[in-house]
C-alpha cells in the first residue's frame, strides 16, 4: 500500500470539483471503478488499496482511513464530517501517476462522474465483488464487512459503459499479472 498515491488519488478526484471538496462516498466509488478497470486492463490497480465489501457498496478501505484521519491525520486532507465531504488542500503530485493510471482515472470521471454518491453504491450493489457478500451483509447477527477476494474484480458485469466486459483471454492475462507481482 502506498499512502502517499492514495492520498493524490483521493486529491486527483477531488480536482474534479471547483473548491476541491467531494462527497467521501462519490470518491470511494470511483476510485474503486478505477481501480477496478485498471486492475483488468493492466494487472495491477492503481492505488493497491484493500476492498471491502460495506452496508453502502464496495469501499476502499485505506482511501477511507486516509480521509477519516485514520491512523494519523493527512495534513493535505481536510474531512467534514457534518456533510460527508473532504477537500484536498494541496497540489496534487502526478509524478506518482504513471499514464494509464491517469488515462484511467479520467475515464472513470468522464463515464461516471455525473452520477450521485447514492447512484454510485447501488450501482456497486450490481458488481460480483459486492454480491458475492450482499447475504451476509443483509444478516444482522453477521459483520458490517468483508474483505474483497481481489479476484472478483475480473468477472465480467456489464452495467452498460462497456467498460467492465472483456474477452476470457484478456482477463486471465490481467489475472495472471496480478496474482504474479502482488
Amino acid at each position: 500500500m502506498d499512502i502517499n498515491k492514495i492520498a493524490n488519488t483521493l486529491g486527483y478526484i477531488a480536482l474534479t470539483q471547483k473548491d476541491k471538496t467531494i462527497n467521501c462516498m462519490k470518491a470511494y466509488k470511483l476510485i474503486w471503478l478505477a481501480d477496478r478497470y485498471h486492475l483488468r486492463k493492466y494487472g495491477r490497480t492503481i492505488t493497491g488499496d484493500n476492498y471491502f465489501a460495506m452496508q453502502k457498496g464496495v469501499v476502499p478501505s485505506n482511501a477511507k482511513n486516509i480521509v477519516e484521519g485514520i491512523p494519523v491525520q493527512t495534513p493535505f486532507i481536510k474531512e467534514n464530517k457534518e456533510n460527508f465531504t473532504y477537500t484536498f488542500v494541496e497540489n496534487v503530485d502526478k509524478d506518482v501517476f504513471s499514464e494509464s493510471d491517469i488515462e484511467v482515472l479520467d475515464l472513470i470521471w468522464n463515464t461516471y462522474g455525473n452520477m450521485t454518491q447514492w447512484q454510485l453504491s447501488n450501482l456497486s450493489h450490481q458488481f460480483p465483488e459486492w454480491k458475492k457478500y450482499e447475504p451476509l451483509l443483509k444478516d444482522k447477527n453477521s459483520k458490517n464487512s468483508y474483505n474483497i477476494n481481489m479476484d472478483l474484480f475480473f468477472e465480467n458485469y456489464d452495467d452498460g459503459s462497456g467498460l467492465f466486459v472483456d474477452d476470457k483471454e484478456s482477463l486471465d492475462l490481467s489475472k495472471e499479472m496480478f496474482h504474479l507481482y502482488k
